[in-house]
């Protein structure tokens, strides 16, 4: 076992302090990050994972789900407080709590709880997976070596008996060096051990009974942290030396000591350091100092706290840093594409405002920045920090800056005119003097031009003016009859000034024919937004740009078009401050709402914010930009400044692909289950077959980037539904669907940052299966019971219309039986007895002529009697009515025949109808018009009616017809027997039977009625 060499005495290390970095709140994180997060880990969807003494919680940028000890859910976290967090290479998270450890499995969100020292569970501080993958579980009792499924390996630990052995039980951390040499950091210090026995390599003394751990950079030098002592060492492993440092301030003088909790290697081999109260440390390996970063009251975008827990960088390469008691921070690891430019330092803040009136960068080498209240000089190489206010004697803020060819810089004030400052640093005064007409037009300066032919022009609230280097005079002009003040200056190609005046809108001046061309805001479109134009450029095109007070204006000289942009047209404010063109001829302009690109070929506005990295959102005030010869743009305002490269603003910015985060299907949590074993998040996602009865889903989704997720735009679409995309913001990151059709579908999601381009596709397939009523076997099974009915209906209607049939042809067989019976027993009766009496006379002849006639009278009269019952009988076996079309009509036809049976004169017939008729079954339409018949012929031949009326009723539930007369009436008897020989009463009641009817016969001395009845159903096509 190798001992280290300790250096006796620490070694003093510089600390100056630094402000360059532009931190930002973790937005949508207050809820788990206000009180401590001790561990942070990132798993391999992107999800961001925080460790509290409350519970392990799941972050998306947007929202977060909490997982804490709950002893009604089976499927959840052991415990409550969180010591560790751990990404296996598989993609599983082990996690240390109060209560053990857990391997939660993201593809099926599940937790499994692993037993690594039976019962006497002491606490894992530390999570580390090796080359080989194993796992090492630091622990309050030791080392534990695991295997994937947390089965113990090795366990290792202190032992008194043994000087080879663990200094101490109490391990905090363990983790490989870029040799492979396996370190160990516990209360006893920092060890080197053999992993395979134990065994102790190499032992460098540290006590330190909190924090204590180890990060190594590029060189392979181990910088060892704790929280106590003076906080830092370094060990060189080819000397074997350790090394204690002290901290001092840039003057050389001691620190009050601080501890070192936590650290981070970043991507770039940069060092970062997080301590116990006195802020963020970077070490600057170049120049072997450190840059530190505290809490700014005054400053929104300096570090939030200076008491820092712990320090992780995502995949994104932003670092989060943890705090005590505050919100999570967050940083850019590498240089931010918005740099945060200086602020007011902290000694010279005789003022409070962050506004900043003007920037110059003088020969690439220094920045002058003008505040409210002094003019500071900022040396880029060394960041040296001057106020030239003093140096220069200024006596009012300054508000505009120009350096000319000859090196001279040119300051426009607020009230004294102009401070020239000479490359000699020869300082010279050039103010207005109201006697003196070749003087300075006013001396509130708000802008100043250096034009191709080193001309310099200032924009004055008195007038237009153009120094005379010559003469060493001011040439003055402003346009007859006003008297304008100028707030801003550009020079087109002809030579020509272009002028942004208080009130009066834009203006043109010819150098050389001194004159001027007003065009002035009327108030509508196409002309200038408004008479406060604050800003004007010419870009390379030659369009004149405009920026007013409301609205940006492209004039084109050529034909005086002018196209007015405003907030409907894109712009993030209407009140703009001053423009700048890139080299890809993009428009870039300061507002009121933030900064932003305009690209003049298509009108594509693109804004940006302070989640963007801007120090803050109005950037209007005294009109402050300047691009620099290298073409970095700064722009100032009210909210401070912040300098930038156009091309690298524009760079596509990549965002992650976008993971689905929830789902819900059928108004249920997919995926459904009992409440104590359901996972709380969505797991693996493969195809989905989903029953038609749950065709409606509803899908939430986050793209993972963490740096500025509210202006990350999402669009969607449901491929078998539709083709169409919709874009939704950040604010509705949902697609729900209702309704679906059976089919196969392919929900796609995308996201885009500002100004990028559409992220990779993240799709989730589902398919709708059929509902059963849609499936082929049902159609085929279908398709045979209907096959089967209509057989069935066939065979019973064939049945029917037999049946139908045969009761029919009963009927006739019966009633063509009872007319042969008649017609035997008195027609054939008759021609028989008139044979006879015939027969009589030709025995009387010629003898007994006279008896001979009597008898041929009674044989003639007997003759009549005979044909007249022929006729009867034929009209019997007639179908009456047939050829009529309804029943009406043959009723009718049945009046205008019968009365000729009459012997006592012809009746009055009548028929009368009521309700609406409807279409009767054929067969019991004849019936009806036999019984109407009989019962018509009988008060017609019998009755010696003067009156007969037929009376037809439709009803909704039966059908009736009654035939009265007024005649003499019939006898009880011949009603309930009928007329001997006759068969007519008796073929009604037969006909009335077979009608599933009622027949009813009325009659005394003043006449009688014959009413037949028959259900509806019986009677009529289609009754029920």
């Amino acid at each position: 076992m190798t001992q280290a060499y300790i250096v006796a005495e620490p070694r003093p290390i510089t600390v100056i302090e630094g402000d360059d970095i532009a931190f930002s709140r973790v937005e949508n994180s207050q809820e788990f990050s206000g009180s401590r997060v001790g561990q942070i880990a990132q798993d391999d969807n992107g999800f961001m994972w925080f460790g509290t003494q409350y519970g392990l919680y799941r972050f998306d940028g947007y929202s977060h789900l909490v997982f804490t000890a709950d002893p009604n859910v089976r499927n959840q976290l052991s415990g409550v407080f969180v010591y560790a967090i751990h990404n296996d290479r598989s993609g599983r998270l082990w996690i240390s709590t109060d209560q053990g450890v857990d391997i939660f499995d993201p593809r099926t969100g599940t937790f499994s709880r692993i037993s690594y020292a039976g019962t006497s569970r002491p606490t894992v501080q530390s999570f580390y997976q090796d080359r080989s993958g194993t796992m090492w579980l630091s622990t309050t009792a030791g080392l534990y070596g695991v295997d994937s499924n947390g089965r113990i390996l090795v366990h290792f630990q202190a032992d008194a008996e043994d000087p080879g052995s663990l200094a101490s039980s109490d391990l905090k951390f363990a983790k490989e060096d870029r040799s492979g040499t396996f370190w160990i950091t516990s209360s006893a210090g920092l060890e080197a051990i053999d992993r395979s026995s134990g065994r102790v390599l190499t032992r460098i003394p540290l006590r330190e009974p909190r924090e204590i751990n180890f990060v190594e950079d590029r060189s392979g030098t181990l910088w060892i942290y704790r929280a106590g002592g003076s906080g830092l060492s370094t060990f060189d492993r080819s000397t074997n030396t350790l090394t204690n440092y002290r901290f001092v301030d840039s003057a050389g003088a001691p620190m009050p000591r601080f501890g070192i909790f936590t650290a981070l290697e970043d991507r770039d081999g940069g060092l970062w350091f997080g301590t116990g109260g006195a802020g963020l440390l970077h070490l600057d390996v170049d120049r072997q100092h450190f840059i530190r970063y505290r809490h700014s009251p005054s400053d929104p975008q300096s570090l939030g706290g200076d008491d820092i827990v712990t320090l992780f960088q995502d995949r994104e390469d932003n670092i989060w840093v943890a705090l005590h008691g505050e919100q999570l921070n967050l940083f850019p690891a590498r240089k931010p594409l918005f740099e945060k430019l200086p602020p007011r330092p902290a000694s010279l803040r005789v003022r409070s405002e962050k506004m900043v009136n003007s920037i110059l960068e003088i020969e690439g080498q220094s920045l002058w920045i003008s505040y409210m209240g002094m003019l500071l000089g900022v040396d880029q190489q060394s960041g040296e920090r001057q106020d030239l206010h003093q140096r220069l004697g200024l006596q009012a803020d300054v508000v505009s800056m120009a350096q000319d060819a000859r090196g001279r810089i040119w300051l426009g004030t607020t009230g004294t005119g102009i401070v020239l400052v000479e490359p000699s640093g020869r300082v010279v005064r050039l103010q207005h003097d109201p006697a003196d007409q070749n003087s300075l037009a006013d001396d509130v300066v708000n802008d100043i031009l250096v034009d191709r032919m080193q001309n310099v022009w200032f924009a004055t609230w008195g007038g237009l003016s153009r120094f005379d280097d010559k003469s060493g005079r001011f040439e003055n002009y402003k346009p007859p009859e006003i008297d304008p003040k100028y707030l801003a200056l550009a020079e087109d190609s002809s030579g020509n000034i272009w002028l942004g005046t208080h009130q009066y809108g834009l203006q043109r001046f010819n150098p050389v024919r001194k004159e001027f061309v007003t065009f002035p805001s009327i108030g509508a479109p196409g002309s200038v937004s408004n008479g406060r134009v604050n800003a004007v450029h010419v870009d390379r095109r030659g369009v004149v740009w405009a920026g007013t007070q409301n609205g940006l204006d492209a004039l084109d000289p050529a034909t005086s078009h002018i196209r007015n942009y405003r907030v409907h047209d894109g712009l993030p404010g209407n009140a703009v401050s001053c423009i700048l063109e890139d080299a890809q001829e993009g428009i870039w302009f300061g507002t009121n709402k933030g900064i932003a690109w305009l690209d003049a070929a298509t009108g594509k506005i693109q804004s940006y914010s302070r989640t963007d990295g801007l120090p803050g959102l109005d950037f209007t005030g005294w009109g402050a930009c300047y691009q620099s010869r290298a073409h970095k743009m700064y722009f100032a305002g009210f909210s401070g400044a912040t300098a930038f490269y156009p091309d690298r603003i524009r760079m596509q910015r990549h965002v992650p692909p976008v993971e689905f985060t929830d789902l819900t299907i059928a108004g249920r949590r997919y995926p459904d289950g009992q409440p104590q074993s359901q996972p709380q998040v969505l797991p693996l996602l493969g195809r989905l077959s989903l029953p038609y009865s749950q065709n409606t889903f509803t899908a939430g989704f986050a793209a993972l980037s963490f740096t500025n997720p509210t202006a990350i735009g999402y669009r969607f679409r449901l491929v078998g539904l539709g083709e169409e995309w919709h874009v939704v913001d950040s604010g509705r990151r949902v697609a729900s669907y209702n309704s679906l059709p059976p089919g196969d579908y392919r929900l796609e999601v995308q996201a885009a940052a500002s100004g990028s381009h559409w992220s990779e596709t993240t799709a989730l397939k589902l398919t709708i299966l059929e509902p059963w009523w849609q499936t082929t076997w049902f159609y085929t099974l279908v398709s045979l019971l209907a096959l089967g009915s209509a057989l069935l209906i066939y065979q019973l209607r064939v049945r029917q219309v037999m049946h139908q049939f045969e009761i029919r042809l009963d009927e006739r067989v019966a009633e063509r039986t009872r007319i042969a019976r008649e017609l035997h027993d008195s027609l054939l009766q008759g021609f028989h007895g008139l044979m006879f009496r015939l027969q009589a006379v030709r025995n009387l002849l010629p003898a007994r002529s006279q008896e001979a006639a009597i008898a041929l009278d009674e044989a003639l009269s007997r003759g009549d009697e005979t044909v007249e019952r022929a006729r009867e009988a034929v009209t019997d076996l007639r179908t009456f009515g047939a050829s009529e079309p309804d029943l009406e009509a043959a009723l009718r036809a049945m009046t205008q025949d019968m009365p000729t049976l009459s012997q006592d004169g012809v009746p009055e017939c009548r028929i009368i109808v009521e309700g609406v008729p409807r279409r009767m079954i054929p067969l019991v339409r004849d019936d009806v018009l036999q019984v109407g018949r009989e019962a018509f012929r009988n008060a017609v031949q019998h009755a010696s009616a003067k009156l007969v009326q037929v009376e037809v009723q439709w009803g909704f539930e039966r059908f009736s017809i009654r035939v009265r007369d007024d005649g003499v009436g019939l006898e009880p008897q011949l009603i309930a027997h009928g007329r001997d020989g006759h068969w007519g009463i008796q073929g009604m009641r037969e006909r009335t039977r077979q009608l599933g009817g009622s027949l009813e016969i009325l009659s005394d001395s003043n006449g009688t009625l014959v009413e037949l009845k028959i259900p509806a159903s019986r009677a009529y096509v289609g009754s029920d």
